[in-house]
């Protein structure tokens, strides 16, 4: 599951705590496209709300995290 630039780009504002409102300000759009970029990042990620949606991202980033530390770990050997 990928999401698009924007789609992280709503992430990482939601995972600031920031609401709809605030997160369409900041990206120069909508609360509607907002609304949408949500409902597609639910359905990548299988979930049914904000805080699904915010577990998920945070995962995948500390696994991406773990395996960018595991290959530099494994170079240094």
């Amino acid at each position: 599951m990928r999401l698009t630039r924007r789609e992280e780009q709503v992430m990482s504002l939601l995972t600031g705590g920031l609401k709809s409102t605030q997160i369409a300000e900041c990206m120069g759009v909508s609360v509607r496209t907002v609304h949408a970029h949500l409902a597609n990042i639910y359905s990548k990620f299988g979930v049914t709300n904000r805080a699904g949606a915010l577990m998920q991202f945070l995962k995948s980033r500390l696994t991406v995290e773990f395996e960018v530390e595991q290959e530099l770990y494994e170079q240094r050997k």
